[in-house]
C-alpha cells in the first residue's frame, strides 16, 4: 500500500510563520486575502503555539514565537 506524504488538503509546500502577536496578524491575513481560520490552539498564557489558515487553495501556518521551538521572526533572524 502505497503512503501519500502530503495530507490532503494541503502542497507539496507549505509556509509556516513565526510572527510576534500572531491573533493580530490572523486577523490582518482574514481582512487582507479573505483567510479562514481553520485551527487555533493557544496556551495557557494566551499565545498560539499553532494555528492554520486557509487563503483559497492554500495553507498557512503561522504561531507566536515560543523559547521551547526554534521558529523565530524575522526581525530576530536579521
Amino acid at each position: 500500500m502505497a503512503t501519500q506524504a502530503v495530507p490532503e488538503g494541503y502542497h507539496t509546500l507549505t509556509t509556516y510563520l513565526a510572527v510576534d502577536d500572531a491573533a493580530a496578524a490572523i486577523e490582518y491575513y482574514q481582512r487582507a486575502f479573505s483567510a479562514k481560520e481553520s485551527v487555533r490552539m493557544e496556551g495557557p498564557d494566551g499565545k498560539i503555539g499553532h494555528a492554520e489558515l486557509e487563503i483559497g487553495d492554500s495553507r498557512v501556518m503561522l504561531a507566536d514565537p515560543h523559547p521551547q521551538t526554534t521558529a523565530r521572526p524575522p526581525k530576530e533572524i536579521g
